[in-house]
C-alpha cells in the first residue's frame, strides 16, 4: 500500500463520492451517505519539521563501517546519526527484493535556510551533503463541515475519507483530481491541509502511466513505460519521501500522477 501526496496548501475543498463515506478520526467512526460535503480547516497549528544534512550511505550489512563513520563525524563534535531506509520484501514471483541502505544524517536544523547555509560550509570544506525533510509530528487542526449529516460538525486532523466508489477531491481554485483509494486530510507544515490518498500500487500505476507518456502512443512503448514505472516504485520503495511520512507526491519529483479520474 502507498500513500501518495495529492496536494498541499489547501484551506477549504469540496469532497464527493457517489458511495457512502466512511470517516475515521475523532471519537468514534462515522458513515455518511453519498454525496459532496464542504469542507474548511480551523484552528491549525502547523506540523513540526526538521532538516537533515545527509552525508554518505551504506548498504545494510556494513553496520560495522556505518557506527565507526557516525562516530568519527561525533569526534568532530557533530550529533551525527543512522537512518534505515528503504524496504526488504518479495515480488510476486517469489524473490526477495531489497532496497535498503544506512543514511547518515551528520547534523539537524529546525529551518531549511539553515539547513542550507551548514551545506554550503561544508561544501567549502570539501564535504558534500544534501538535505532531507523530516517530520517530528502531526500538525493538528480542526475540519468544519457546514454540511454535515445531522448539521453543521468540526472533526479533529487527521482524517480519513473511504468510499465503495472513487473520492473526488476539489480544493478552493486548484484542480479535481479523483481517488480509488482511501482519502487522508492532515495539517501540514505550512498551516494548511494535505491531501494524502492511500492505495494499493495496482491501483496507483493506472494513475500514472497516461500522466507520465500519451496514452496514444503504441502499445509497445505503453508497456515498456508501465515496467519502468512498477521498477521504479519497487526502487525507492520506502525511501524517498519516508522521513516525510508519506511515499511519493503526485508530482514529477516522484512521477506524474493523475489519480483514477486520469486513467
Amino acid at each position: 500500500v502507498l500513500r501518495i501526496r495529492l496536494m498541499t496548501g489547501v484551506e477549504r475543498l469540496v469532497l464527493t463520492s457517489a458511495g457512502s463515506l466512511d470517516i475515521e478520526g475523532g471519537d468514534v467512526p462515522l458513515q455518511w451517505a453519498p454525496g459532496s460535503y464542504t469542507l474548511s480547516l480551523a484552528g491549525a497549528s502547523p506540523a513540526p519539521r526538521r532538516f537533515h544534512l545527509f552525508v554518505k550511505t551504506f548498504p545494510p550489512d556494513e553496520a560495522e563501517a556505518a557506527r565507526a563513520y557516525v562516530e568519527g563525524w561525533k569526534r568532530q563534535g557533530y550529533p551525527a546519526e543512522i537512518f534505515l531506509l528503504g524496504k526488504r520484501f518479495r515480488g510476486e514471483d517469489g524473490r526477495p527484493l531489497d532496497n535498503r541502505l544506512q543514511y547518515v544524517s551528520l547534523t539537524r536544523f529546525p529551518t531549511r535556510p539553515q539547513a542550507v547555509a551548514e551545506k554550503a560550509r561544508l561544501e567549502k570544506l570539501g564535504q558534500w551533503s544534501w538535505i532531507e525533510e523530516e517530520a517530528v509530528a502531526p500538525g493538528r487542526g480542526q475540519v468544519n463541515v457546514g454540511n454535515a449529516p445531522g448539521g453543521a460538525r468540526s472533526l479533529p486532523t487527521p482524517l480519513t475519507f473511504s468510499s465503495t466508489a472513487p473520492i473526488t477531491i476539489a480544493p478552493a481554485g486548484g484542480r479535481a483530481i479523483s481517488c480509488s483509494g482511501a482519502v487522508e486530510l492532515q495539517v501540514g507544515a505550512d498551516g494548511r491541509l494535505t491531501v494524502i490518498e492511500i492505495v494499493a500500487l495496482e491501483e496507483y500505476l493506472p494513475g500514472v502511466l497516461p500522466a507520465e507518456m500519451p496514452a496514444l502512443w503504441p502499445a509497445e512503448a505503453l508497456k515498456s513505460q508501465a515496467v519502468a514505472a512498477r521498477s521504479e516504485v519497487l526502487a525507492n520503495l520506502g525511501v524517498k519521501h519516508k522521513l516525510e511520512e508519506f511515499t511519493y507526491c503526485a508530482g514529477e519529483h516522484c512521477r506524474a500522477y493523475n489519480g483514477f479520474g486520469g486513467r
